[in-house]
């Protein structure tokens, strides 16, 4: 199973907490940012941006999560993209690759681009 690294969950909780998610609900979304995570670090995906949550919902969406999962699902990852704006997060999401990443990752995109092309 993968973790993730411990400066990373403590900066999303807190960034949870700051948008007023707390309790299940909040545990939902660091539960789906590790399946995000594991997800992105086990299959390699293309280049362009969004297309790796994309990958990521259908996988879900095969798995048959309901509609309001997929949403929330989404939601917590574009929780994350907003955290990695203003955070040096390492690029593999895993902690190995400790290089300083002032901008996100090319696999990476804004978290109401990646939200809007799979739900709109």
């Amino acid at each position: 199973m993968f973790l993730i690294p411990n400066a990373v969950y403590v900066e999303y909780v807190a960034h949870l907490n700051k948008r007023r998610l707390t309790g299940p609900l909040a545990q939902e979304y660091v539960r789906w940012l590790r399946i995000y995570l594991e997800f992105i670090n086990e299959n390699p995906a293309p280049d362009l941006k969004s297309e790796r949550v994309r990958m990521f919902i259908d996988k879900q969406r095969d798995e048959n999560r309901s509609h309001a999962q997929l949403k929330r699902a989404a939601h917590a990852i574009s929780l994350y993209f907003e955290l990695q704006k203003r955070l040096t997060i390492p690029r593999d999401g895993k902690g190995d690759n400790m290089e300083p990443s002032l901008s996100p990752p090319e696999h990476l995109t804004s978290a109401a681009t990646s939200f809007d092309l799979i739900f709109n």
